[in-house]
């Protein structure tokens, strides 16, 4: 959590006063400043409480915040902040095990343990009718003594302690959806409640706990479908006639279009705020798969997966600096865990290819790519692959640093339009129409013969791999020509 400056000075429980800096910047580090030789200038009992671990250079901004503080308190409020910020450390590290086991949908008996270890006592699990669900204490016997009592009609918008029963009890709602679905409860069984970020931090819980908790308490087995698209994309089910038996069990069609939809997390790894984000945009279950969220997407999804579409997912690729890929469509349950490894493979491709800048690939844009990408790796000399008349275009630019090769292929992207070709060129019509002639007459290319146009693009596809063009000419984009569609 991140513990910012106005949150660890009101923990001093002493007068402070801030010379300069954010109060909400988050620290990692405090530091007394008064009294070295180049900090004269500032009063006794200065500290400066800072975002990273350099040394501060006593200037505003957001990067620290200088204070003062009574002489007298200054070594103990040293010591306090240090202290605190230890304890923050060390609870975060718990934070995130309880970030991976949610997402990895362990059960509450997993979660309520390392609750305990964040918040240092007892954690227990609560109903909204105030029954005890689930507790890290030895026996329900000793929680039912000990646990305050709740029930629906006990409303906070903030964690509260409540003096009740054999011990002190800190207690957060859960919300599922905005609905109450019961409380975790902190039990202080040496009678302390006086850590000033108990409540911050059981508010976290409270978030992350929400989804394990309405499961034990309204849906203790995964649905049989979950299991069973889960199975299937993590490869534990590949047997066609099993696969077949269990649709036939869940009432699935046994003929149908599917496609796999995955998102690489990269650094930022699996996350129950990313989950339940991409499960919105996408309106379908989202499955974990390693590093990877993936979803199986039917039907009636086929229209928002073109390629303009997704916009709400494009801008959640960029949000967080994730890429996600798309498989081809399939029919064929089967072959669920290889569509998954075609998004695999499709994703670091298109970030080859794209520099990064494109976020969103589909597999059957690429599967050129992927094919020359295949070849390559199998040691063949892929520019074997290219016509020797595309050869010939790509020598002439090298040579008089001409752009003929990209022209063709940005034209034949923009479906042999003039005008669309020219805008995305940056060129003149008339420019462009003397382009188009050139590679025409001087290099004997035919726009109108259907088989070349395929040479064309496995040529200007190798080029592309090799980062020799920076235009992708790809499946989705061209359309065989015809006599009316070429000037």
């Amino acid at each position: 959590m991140k513990l910012t400056a106005a949150t660890l000075l009101d923990c001093l429980s002493v007068p402070y006063q801030v010379l300069y800096g954010n109060g909400q910047v988050p620290i990692h580090r405090v530091q007394y400043l008064a009294g070295s030789p180049h900090d004269m200038s500032l009063p006794a009992g200065t500290l400066a409480l800072t975002a990273d671990q350099g040394i501060p250079d006593h200037t505003p901004g957001d990067h620290c915040c200088i204070v003062s503080l009574p002489e007298g308190d200054l070594l103990p409020s040293l010591q306090r902040i240090q202290d605190l910020l230890a304890e923050d450390y060390r609870r975060s590290a718990h934070l995130n095990d309880l970030y991976r086991a949610v997402d990895a949908r362990r059960g509450l008996e997993r979660i309520q343990t390392i609750c305990q270890d964040i918040m240092g006592h007892p954690v227990s699990f609560l109903d909204r009718a105030g029954k005890l669900v689930s507790t890290s204490l030895s026996s329900h016997g000793q929680a039912q003594q000990l646990l305050p009592r709740l029930d629906d009609s006990t409303r906070a918008s903030d964690a509260v302690v409540i003096h009740q029963g054999a011990c002190p009890s800190l207690v957060e709602q859960i919300l599922y959806h905005r609905s109450h679905i019961g409380y975790v409860v902190v039990s202080y069984l040496d009678g302390r409640a006086n850590s000033h970020l108990d409540p911050a931090y059981l508010q976290l819980i409270g978030g992350l706990v929400s989804e394990p908790l309405w499961r034990a308490l309204y849906h203790r087995q995964p649905p049989g479908n979950y299991r069973f698209f889960l199975a299937l994309l993590q490869g534990h089910i590949t047997d066609a006639n099993t696969v077949h038996q269990h649709m036939a069990e869940l009432h699935l069609p046994q003929q149908d279009l599917y496609y796999v939809l995955a998102v690489d997390l990269g650094k930022a790894g699996p996350s129950p705020q990313l989950r339940q984000e991409l499960k919105s945009i996408l309106r379908s279950e989202i499955y974990p798969c390693g590093n990877y969220y993936a979803a199986i997407l039917g039907r009636d999804k086929e229209d928002e997966i073109g390629i303009n579409g997704f916009p709400a997912l494009n801008q959640f690729l960029s949000q967080y600096n994730l890429y996600a890929g798309l498989s081809n469509g399939f029919l064929d349950l089967t072959w669920t865990s290889y569509m998954l490894q075609q998004c695999r493979t499709i994703i670091p491709l298109r970030k080859r290819i794209s520099g990064g800048t494109v976020r969103f690939a589909r597999y059957e844009d690429l599967m050129i790519g992927h094919l020359i990408h295949l070849a390559y790796e199998s040691g063949v000399p892929l520019y074997s692959l290219v016509h020797p008349k595309i050869a010939r275009i790509a020598q002439y630019d090298e040579e008089h640093g001409s752009d003929f090769l990209k022209t063709m292929t940005v034209y034949m992207s923009k479906n042999y339009q003039l005008q669309a070709t020219a805008d995305a060129l940056f060129l003149h019509r008339n420019t462009l129409y003397y382009r188009i002639n050139v590679l025409k007459n001087k290099f004997d290319i035919d726009f109108s013969d259907h088989r070349f146009v395929q040479k064309i693009i496995v040529a200007t596809s190798v080029y592309c791999y090799f980062g020799k063009l920076d235009t992708w000419l790809e499946w989705g984009d061209v359309q065989l020509p015809s006599d009316q569609n070429i000037p």
